[in-house]
């Protein structure tokens, strides 16, 4: 998805991941004891690619330069929380 070419950015993107996982689980209510559920590991690629993307631009509600013009959510969750996690697995989820 993201098609880089070489491992320099492997410390970084595991890093990604390690966070974005920390949080899905925190929202989702799931202990270090409990088993993260497999159907939800697109959550995880998903957001791990707009954290990517984002990099340099952390923090920031938009971005404009030369015609060009970037959004961004204030939970990378959003798209994924009401829908997939509330409704399917009925977890109750914590809004920070």
């Amino acid at each position: 998805m993201l098609q880089l070419e070489t491992t320099d950015q492997d410390g970084l993107l595991n890093l990604i991941i390690k966070n974005t996982t920390k949080a899905l689980r925190f929202k989702l209510g799931l202990n270090a004891g409990k088993e993260f559920p497999q159907e939800l590991d697109y959550i995880v690629l998903e957001v791990c690619v707009r954290r990517y993307n984002r990099l340099k631009n952390e923090g920031m509600a938009s971005y404009s330069q030369e015609g060009e013009s970037i959004t961004f959510k204030s939970d990378d969750f959003d798209d994924f929380l009401y829908e997939s996690i509330n409704l399917r697995w009925g977890a109750k989820l914590i809004v920070i």
